[in-house]
């Protein structure tokens, strides 16, 4: 039995295989044994508590052996998941993530803080600097992915979960932490002119999404001179760019 509960494994997409001999070393170091099994099982994804994780996915992680003792005050790393791999051990069995450090296994914390978006940002070379790692799946945050920064080289380093920096979303005084995709409610800023020169702008709320077509039904607004608030002007209009 897996030792901790939330995680739905595949068995007919288990593949059984020889450890290698990288793998081999950080198990002894995670078992604190020097004799192990030399075979496990492999997955391309699996489901732990809800949610999917999958070879190609880019993960927060949290650093340092003892990560299930908490996740508050850890040094929080970014990996590339390759793969899974189940091991069993005197009786027990754990799972692991296989993957490649992001930043040659540093911490992000240290990155520099992009104050637009009020999130962490990585250079290009710093996102070169790959290293192997295998690692418990209970080291896994969230998931994450990265979003290239106009005018450089950077990357920014956007997380899919609540952290520090996405509760400053819609706080007064504090940086905006704004998604690069819309839902339903939002409100957005839609350009009027089809002159790039002096473009012109009016506001809209989204009332529903087309994924499909890539297109999204607005409520352009207008504000009532007389009233503290905006009403919807007309009827609503499909756009396909915002």
């Amino acid at each position: 039995m897996i030792q901790r509960k939330g995680i739905a494994l595949h068995g007919l997409k288990a593949t059984k295989r020889a450890l290698e001999g990288w793998e081999i070393i950080s198990l002894k170091s995670y078992w604190g044994q020097q004799y192990i099994h030399l075979e496990g099982f492999s997955y391309s994804k699996v489901y732990i508590c809800g949610k999917r994780y999958e070879a190609k996915d880019n993960v927060v992680i949290t650093l340092g052996r003892n990560t299930n003792l908490g996740h508050q005050n850890k040094a929080r790393g970014v990996c590339k998941i390759t793969g899974f791999l189940s091991h069993e051990h005197n009786g027990g069995i754990e799972l692991f993530l296989i993957g490649e450090f992001i930043n040659g296994g540093n911490g992000i914390d240290a990155l520099q803080l992009d104050k637009v978006i009020g999130m962490r940002v990585i250079s290009d070379v710093d996102f070169s600097r790959k290293k192997k790692c295998l690692l418990p799946t209970y080291a896994i945050l969230h998931k994450c992915f990265f979003l290239p920064l106009s005018n450089t080289q950077n990357k920014v380093i956007y997380e899919m979960s609540d952290t520090i920096f996405r509760t400053w979303l819609l706080q007064p005084g504090k940086v905006g932490c704004a998604r690069p995709w819309v839902e339903i409610g939002d409100v957005v800023l839609v350009v009027s002119s089809s002159s790039m020169s002096t473009p012109s702008f009016k506001v809209a709320v989204v009332f529903n999404i087309n994924i499909e077509q890539k297109a999204v039904e607005l409520g352009f607004l207008r504000r009532d001179p007389t009233m503290e608030y905006w009403n919807v002007q007309g009827e609503k209009k499909w756009c396909h760019k915002i």
